[in-house]
């Protein structure tokens, strides 16, 4: 079997960090998470 880092499958499948960066602009801008929220979210996501 082979193993994919959990990164490349996302970027493979279209949910890369782009995209889930853009899910938590959406998020932040209306108010379902705090600002703090989201920028421990964006690290996590850029890291």
């Amino acid at each position: 079997m082979l193993a994919f880092p959990n990164s490349y499958v996302r970027d493979i499948a279209g949910g890369g960090a782009a995209s889930e960066l853009e899910k938590a602009g959406v998020l932040h801008r209306s108010g379902q998470i705090s600002h703090d929220e989201y920028v421990a979210l964006k690290a996590r996501i850029l890291a």
